[in-house]
């Protein structure tokens, strides 16, 4: 387990303790039934950047600091994977502003651009579902230096306060499976 604090930065990255109905979910996830939907990076300049998302709880669209619109039947597993790793490394959950589950594969730009999910303080949980090559989840400060880059691992999970991050595309003939979560 790795738990930074650097210059107010939280920064929690450990393996997800998952029980058995979690991992065959995570598995299902995987599976070729699982419900995805395309979806196009909306603030994406370069060459377009496409991705598949099931979206668990809309983010409020008008970027206020409120929970979202639950959207998915697959909701509660998802959120009770992320508030037993929260428990389980003290970190508190007020409020649930966003919920997906992302899969992105190769794209020759090499990384997504640099963004924060929010206007407002939040912070960020991601956990990776699978395994793949590259695909580092890439932390950076307000001038966009980077602070740190976390290594992806099968049920590795991270924490991070909201910072500027971007992530690296997986090699080609591979994909990127992650639960993203956004709280304070």
């Amino acid at each position: 387990m790795l738990v930074l604090f650097m210059e107010n930065m939280l920064l929690i990255e450990d393996q997800c303790s998952l029980n058995y109905d979690q991992i065959k979910f995570l598995q299902q996830v995987l599976g070729g039934e699982f419900p995805w939907f395309f979806q196009r990076e909306k603030n994406y300049d370069e060459t377009p950047f496409y991705f598949l998302v099931h979206t668990l709880m809309h983010r409020n669209e008008d970027n206020q600091p409120i929970t979202g619109t639950i959207n998915s039947p697959y909701y509660d597993i998802c959120i009770n994977i992320f508030k037993k790793f929260c428990e389980q490394h003290n970190v508190a959950v007020n409020t649930i502003y966003r919920a997906a589950l992302n899969c992105t594969m190769y794209n020759p730009n090499l990384t997504t651009r640099i963004h924060t999910d929010h206007k407002f303080e939040h912070k960020n949980f991601i956990l990776y579902i699978n395994e793949f090559d590259n695909g580092q989840t890439c932390i950076f400060d307000l001038e966009h230096n980077l602070i740190k880059q976390t290594e992806p691992a099968l049920h590795k999970a991270i924490i991070f306060g909201g910072e500027p991050h971007a992530h690296n595309f997986c090699l080609p003939n591979q994909r990127r499976v992650i639960l993203v979560i956004t709280f304070d």
